[in-house]
């Protein structure tokens, strides 16, 4: 099973790409490669298409992450997201579950990606409730069969 932090970083974000410079310009030094350095060092993570199964808990000390694009993975729930967190894309995942507590909405978030998923409107109903300042929800291609309900539930993002 991969998660996204037991899992390498390897990715593609001009943060990974800076991170990875300085750790060939100076070497493998403590202080750099810690977890405490790197869950403030990244502001944009995008690991796409790396067979990640779950979000781990480390995941929310990330506390500069402003962006975070985890597409087309295998992702069933949404969890342990940073505080901070501005735009979130989980696109072509399996996201069918959200596991966030309403009590503690994510007041700072203004996208997030969820096409292609398996999202009702359950799921729906708490999104709405945990990313209250969504500017842009895109929940095409889900399995929203209750379209009414599915509109209700988008318009309390309105008011």
């Amino acid at each position: 099973m991969v998660s996204v932090f037991s899992y390498n970083l390897f990715c593609r974000s001009e943060d990974a790409v800076e991170l990875a410079h300085i750790v060939k310009l100076l070497g493998v030094i403590p202080d750099v490669c810690v977890e405490d350095y790197i869950v403030n060092f990244f502001h944009d993570l995008r690991v796409q298409k790396r067979g990640i199964v779950s979000l781990d808990p480390t995941l929310a000390k990330f506390d500069n992450l402003k962006v975070l694009n985890l597409s087309f993975n295998v992702i069933k729930r949404i969890e342990f997201l940073p505080p901070n967190l501005e735009e979130l894309y989980l696109n072509g995942n399996e996201i069918n579950e959200v596991a966030l507590n309403p009590a503690k909405p994510l007041t700072k978030m203004i996208h997030l990606g969820l096409s292609m998923n398996k999202v009702r409107s359950t799921a729906l109903s708490l999104i709405v409730k945990v990313f209250p300042n969504l500017f842009c929800l895109d929940i095409s291609f889900n399995d929203l069969c209750d379209l009414e309900s599915a509109i209700v539930w988008c318009k309390q993002l309105l008011s």
